[in-house]
């Protein structure tokens, strides 16, 4: 094998592995900071719990969000609340498995 076959065959394993780790890290680092995601106007989910993201990619607080589905509340850390009761402005409201509000 001459000299430029092993450097082409080094740097595909190079380019191969600095993918690998890239497709791994990227959305490790984005479930760790839900406020750094790239996504808008759209749920995030990061650590187990579900964030809604506003168009500058930052998690709403609470406040209901409106979806086709349903209603959904999300709390003062963000994360979407469910299978739980919270009182929400003087009102006991009940959520869902999925976080939908339930009259």
């Amino acid at each position: 094998m001459n000299g430029f076959v092993l450097i082409i065959l080094i740097l595909l394993l190079i380019a191969t592995v600095a993918g690998i780790v890239a497709a791994v890290a990227i959305p490790i680092a984005r479930s760790r900071h839900p406020q750094r995601s790239v996504l808008t106007n759209s749920w995030v989910k990061a650590n187990g719990n579900w964030y809604f993201v506003d168009e500058a990619g930052v998690p709403l607080k609470e406040r209901w969000i409106e979806t086709d589905a349903g209603r959904c509340y999300v709390g003062p850390d963000g994360a979407r609340l469910s299978d739980t009761a919270e009182t929400i402005d003087g009102k006991l409201c009940r959520f869902d498995v999925n976080g939908y509000y339930v009259e």
